[in-house]
């Protein structure tokens, strides 16, 4: 029998964000003690979604273009990995930054910088080795099959990464705190990225293919531009969490993690759907109305809904209501930012493709946790 994915892609997403939210659940104790956590998994999770998505559809359009080999030997290929890993490593920089300042300003400062940093730092590393480096394989062998990579690609790495991020976070958290293994790790990252460096320069032919793109200014910007642009739609998620982590004395809002994870994916993914139809119907010419729009993703709002409520059952009455509520409200506000900027964009000249669907999962991040806050504080008084 034949599953129509596209039909319930929502609600296969929100039973696989359940499962990080059940993690959200189970380290409640941890999130408690050190709350500025609750800043880093979103802002980790939705960093690696974009840097790594990114990663699986340029190996996608090199391997249909013939560009580069379905292997991690090819040289185009290592290039792209080198390059997400190191707009990672640069994003988790920053974010660990933000995560010891906001410690010092909303929390009690219980963090150090040192812990943060290895924190980020070693997650990044590790979910590198485990999503990046298995995703890219993976596109390898089923390219050789013949089959479509879009829909292997970036889902999977998305999906793949929120479950796999928060989970190496939390298991991290306890070596983090050791100052011996802050030394140990923080020095053997510089060790390993100068010797990689080292070794780059040293090899003329690795030299002219890892550094030549930088001679040319239109993609060196374009390469300082996109790593400012993924930490900067990273840290808008984060600030979610930071929401969260500021009204966690709330017993509804501790019941209501669970449906945390699956809430900002669904909103963020309803609307980079609606802006996927935008940027269809723009490229082609054809009739884009708000209506027509709103028309042709009947199915995605639908999913939407029943994703939501399959969630929040595994809350209370309650939490039920709240998530419904919040939904409603949230689910018209991103679909008008997604049709409104699409347009927007695209008539400057950029494409809705590559830059409207970022902002929408950050703002996702944003408005889900924002939704829940007020509602869960306007039905609990």
């Amino acid at each position: 029998m034949k599953i129509p994915h596209e039909k319930f892609s929502l609600i296969y997403q929100a039973i696989i964000e359940l499962l990080v939210g059940f993690v959200y659940v189970f380290n409640l104790e941890s999130l408690k003690e050190f709350r500025v956590i609750l800043f880093l998994i979103p802002a980790l999770m939705s960093l690696r979604g974009a840097i790594y998505g990114v990663l699986a559809l340029r190996i996608t359009t090199l391997l249909y273009l013939g560009k580069a080999k379905p292997s991690l030997k090819d040289a185009l290929i290592r290039i792209e990995i080198f390059f997400s890993f190191l707009r990672s490593m640069f994003a988790s920089f920053i974010l660990a930054t933000l995560a010891f300042i906001f410690d010092k300003s909303f929390f009690e400062g219980a963090l150090s910088y040192g812990m943060l940093l290895t924190l980020s730092l070693l997650t990044n590393l590790l979910t590198f080795l485990i999503v990046a480096i298995p995703v890219s394989i993976a596109m390898f062998y089923y390219f050789k099959k013949g089959r479509v990579l879009e829909f292997i690609g970036t889902p999977f790495v998305s999906s793949f990464a929120d479950i796999v991020t928060p989970v190496i976070l939390f298991l991290s958290i306890i070596p983090s705190f050791s100052i011996i293994f802050q030394t140990f790790f923080l020095t053997f990252l510089l060790i390993l990225t100068a010797t990689f460096l080292t070794i780059l320069y040293l090899r003329k032919s690795s030299r002219e293919a890892y550094f030549s793109i930088f001679k040319f200014s239109e993609i060196r910007e374009n390469f300082y531009t996109i790593s400012l642009m993924h930490t900067l739609y990273a840290s808008i998620s984060g600030f979610g969490g930071l929401f969260y982590a500021r009204t966690l004395d709330l017993s509804q809002i501790q019941s209501l993690l669970v449906i945390v994870p699956a809430y900002n994916a669904l909103l963020g993914s309803l609307g980079g759907i609606l802006s996927s139809k935008v940027s269809v119907s723009l490229h082609l010419g054809t009739s884009n109305s708000l209506l027509k729009i709103f028309r042709d993703t009947i199915l995605a709002y639908a999913s939407f809904f029943a994703g939501i409520t399959i969630v929040a059952l595994f809350t209370n009455p309650i939490g039920i209501s709240i998530a419904l509520i919040a939904s409603f409200f949230t689910c018209i506000v991103i679909s008008l930012i997604s049709y409104y900027v699409s347009i927007a964009e695209f008539k400057k000249g950029f494409d809705p493709d590559t830059y409207t669907f970022p902002m929408i999962s950050s703002l996702g991040d944003l408005l889900a946790p924002a939704s829940v806050i007020i509602v869960t504080l306007v039905l609990i008084r």
